[in-house]
């Protein structure tokens, strides 16, 4: 998905992942940035919207955070916050991944092939970045291959 500053689509996504592993069993998801403080700050997000939640709800599943790891002991989910890469996805089993500027990861398209069969047939797959010509670009606008 290609976004502007003026649009708020990491923080809408981050609430989407949040929901599907406070509320749903054994979810495992990875949001990945080119640097991976890039990526705790996503998480760092997921955090705060935890927080300004109901308290009913932040009791019925409480979330664990430390640097780059998110943990549901409830729904015994997690979300991992990591740096570009495609040795993240290898060797995993994964419910979702977003990545978050896509078009500034340099590996994308080894990060896409690595993806694939860590998120199997059901898993969720987000890219989003700003417009600049790249892999990325390509994916949106139906250009791969061409």
């Amino acid at each position: 998905m290609p976004k502007t500053r003026q649009v708020t689509a990491t923080w809408l996504f981050v609430a989407l992942y949040l929901h599907d592993s406070m509320f749903y069993p054994s979810r495992s998801t990875i949001f990945q940035c080119k640097i991976e403080d890039d990526s705790d700050a996503n998480l760092r997000r997921a955090v705060m919207i935890h927080e300004n939640l109901p308290d009913w709800q932040r009791t019925w599943q409480p979330m664990h955070y430390t640097f780059c790891n998110a943990e549901f002991p409830r729904s015994r989910s997690t979300i991992l916050a990591v740096a570009a890469g495609a040795k993240h996805f290898r060797q995993r089993t994964l419910s979702g991944a977003m990545i978050d500027e896509a078009a500034f990861c340099e590996e994308l398209d080894e990060v896409l092939a690595a993806a694939k069969p860590a998120l199997g047939k059901i898993g969720r797959f987000t890219a989003l970045s700003s417009a600049t010509p790249s892999i990325f670009g390509s994916l949106v606008h139906d250009l791969v291959g061409a």
